[in-house]
């Protein structure tokens, strides 16, 4: 009895003195793991590479990346079919957006949340009256050159704008029967395009009136893309229709300025509104971009009948705008959806693919920097310097 438990307890202290020796001949334990400090990342300064990638309804946020290599670097929540803008400092990132108190119902609220631009946290919150609600459209949504106001397109009863004092948050609406959209130019104004084929143009420094130019497109049959490229800096923008007629506009004077066809700009035969002829037609979501230095305009084109303005486009055409000529026809590897630009002296051209790809070009020679898979389906964004 005695021998079996002095056997038992032998073998209990060999069992407990293994580990011990285990470790002795390992040698010393290392030290202990310092402790961990949470810390909340920061933006880096801002750039004219900075790219804001807006989704659509359901999407969740918008991706801020940097166009240079095309990394995440954060994301800003989105509400309802929103629209997102910078600030011309990129201080402050501004989106109009729509929240249900229930979710999915409950007490409408149309608002302007207005974020940090390098911590994006949101530092406030501007009631609106209403606002138009449908996909992101650069035009819908702007900002003032000088970052003082905005400008939203609203449909709520009918069509107007609200303008929107951004440090005080004091909102002023602006009828626009029968036109659409609310795009900035200078530090007062906003042009708006109208259903009659004309366009119109209001400056906040003066009566808020609505002053509308004579028709220059055809609506019915030859309307213009929404998706317009604008200077808010010399107060223009270049329209395409869906044949691919160039239409130059002073949005400031609320006039046409000049209009020519890009398809002869390529000596080509020009496109007509005829659903059977095979023509090369502009088409997709953002189908133009325009750098406003070197007064190139990028366009996405494919071959196509009249009214297949949704295609995406199998060509980019690179044209110069002071020469009236079609300059590169650039085969894209990919069917492009959205077209987007930078605007600086070594400028990037954005290409968001229909397979939901971002591909990353260099805009003055068309070389390849860099591409991102499973970016979705976006609406490219880049503040305006």
């Amino acid at each position: 009895m005695h021998i079996k438990t002095s056997l038992r307890l032998a073998s209990a202290l060999l069992v407990l003195a293994l580990p011990g020796a285990a470790m002795a001949a390992q040698g010393p334990l290392p030290p202990p793991l310092e402790e961990e400090v949470s810390d909340v990342a920061v933006m880096g300064a801002p750039g004219p590479h900075r790219l804001v990638l807006a989704g659509g309804f359901g999407s969740g946020g918008a991706q801020i990346r940097d166009g240079e290599d095309g990394k995440l670097l954060g994301t800003v929540s989105l509400g309802g079919l929103a629209n997102i803008a910078y600030a011309p400092d990129q201080s402050r990132i501004y989106v109009a957006e729509t929240i249900w108190t229930k979710g999915n119902r409950g007490t409408r609220q149309d608002m302007i949340s207005v974020y940090d631009g390098r911590t994006l946290n949101l530092q406030e919150e501007i009631t609106l009256p209403g606002r138009v609600f449908m996909v992101p459209r650069r035009t819908n949504f702007s900002i003032s050159t000088d970052g003082a106001r905005a400008y939203m397109y609203n449909f709520d009863p009918s069509a107007s704008v609200n303008v929107v004092d951004l440090a005080s948050g004091d909102v002023q609406v602006v009828d626009t029967p029968g036109c659409a959209h609310a795009m900035a130019w200078g530090r007062t104004g906003f042009a708006v395009i109208c259903g009659d084929g004309s366009i119109g143009s209001v400056d906040t420094a003066k009566a808020l009136e609505l002053k509308r130019s004579a028709a220059f497109f055809d609506a019915e049959n030859d309307p213009l893309f929404e998706e317009a490229a604008i200077d808010p800096k010399a107060g223009k923008g270049v329209f395409l229709s869906y044949t691919g007629v160039i239409h130059e506009v002073s949005l400031e004077d609320a006039k046409e300025v000049a209009a020519w066809p890009i398809q002869e700009a390529a000596g080509l035969e020009l496109a007509r509104p005829d659903d059977l002829q095979l023509a090369w037609r502009p088409g997709g979501s953002v189908v133009s971009a325009w750098h406003h230095a070197s007064n190139l305009l990028f366009v996405l084109m494919h071959p196509g009948e009249h009214w297949t303005q949704k295609e995406k486009g199998t060509q980019l055409w690179v044209v110069d705008l002071t020469k009236r000529e079609v300059v590169e026809r650039v085969p894209l590897k990919t069917p492009v959806t959205s077209v987007e630009v930078s605007q600086d002296a070594e400028p990037l051209l954005y290409l968001v693919t229909e397979d939901g790809g971002l591909e990353v070009l260099n805009a003055l020679d068309r070389s390849e920097k860099t591409s991102v898979s499973n970016v979705g389906s976006v609406v490219p964004v880049t503040p305006m310097p």
